[in-house]
């Protein structure tokens, strides 16, 4: 049973539509602040998922990566985690726009200290964006709240999301994140100590320059080793997308694994 929420209501005074995918799926999202870029679309596809799988998506904002994986390969229900109630109750309109209520759905709540709905649930897949700066880098933060806590860690660190996600999913259950390459130890750190598998994925701005975001999937309870990548060239030399990349972004194709 999916939870229940609140109707939804619209606290932002500028709220506007755009798409993702080509147009499957259609987006509203505060017109300033934090707003969606190419790495919810790229988490989504990085979840390889059945149609009968349960699936939450942490920090889930206004529902970007779980509309984008409900266009691709739909699950039997995604259920977002987010802390702020004005991008619930956006991602709850959005599910709806997309006609993918309720098996698309999304709660108000804080990861170190979840709504009861997630006491005792295991699911098939977790997907998380975590903030990707530590509070203290990169010198002067936003002074737009949510854009903040998108990109800066606030009470719930990086070790708090992977925590999360390893309690939450189930035994040969995946988790999926996105995440900046210089963190990239702390992840592999927090799961040394763990029964599972791991997946690194660099994401390669172009030919050039170095992986500045990484995918990376865990699978627990598994025992095969580590894998590195080849990884996804975003861009070609003149900063439009290669043709691999257009693909995942503009078309919908998922991020091969295999």
């Amino acid at each position: 049973m999916m939870p229940k929420t609140k109707p939804s209501k619209n606290i932002f005074p500028d709220v506007r539509e755009n798409t993702l995918l080509g147009g499957r799926v259609r987006l509203l999202q505060p017109k300033t602040g934090y707003r969606t870029a190419i790495d919810g679309v790229l988490l989504a596809a990085a979840v390889d998922n059945k149609v009968d799988d349960v699936v939450i998506d942490v920090g889930a904002g206004v529902g970007t990566a779980s509309l984008c994986l409900q266009a691709c390969r739909p699950a039997a229900k995604i259920i977002g985690l987010e802390l702020h109630q004005g991008l619930v109750d956006l991602a709850n309109q959005n599910a709806c726009l997309n006609g993918w209520h309720p098996f698309v759905h999304s709660i108000q709540g804080d990861l170190k200290t979840p709504p009861a709905y997630f006491q005792g649930l295991l699911v098939d897949h977790v997907m998380m964006n975590p903030p990707y700066y530590r509070s203290n880098e990169l010198g002067k933060k936003t002074e737009n709240l949510l854009r903040g806590q998108a990109l800066y860690e606030g009470d719930s660190q990086l070790i708090d999301w992977l925590g999360f996600a390893w309690r939450h999913v189930k035994s040969k259950g995946v988790i999926t994140l996105i995440h900046v390459a210089h963190r990239l130890p702390e992840i592999l750190a927090f799961f040394q100590e763990k029964t599972c598998a791991i997946k690194v994925f660099p994401l390669w701005p172009d030919q050039q320059k170095s992986a500045n975001r990484v995918l990376v999937q865990i699978m627990k309870g598994a025992k095969t080793p580590f894998s590195l990548y080849p990884g996804l060239v975003l861009h070609t030399e003149d900063g439009s997308y290669t043709l691999q990349a257009e693909g995942v972004l503009r078309h919908s194709q998922k991020i091969d694994w295999l």
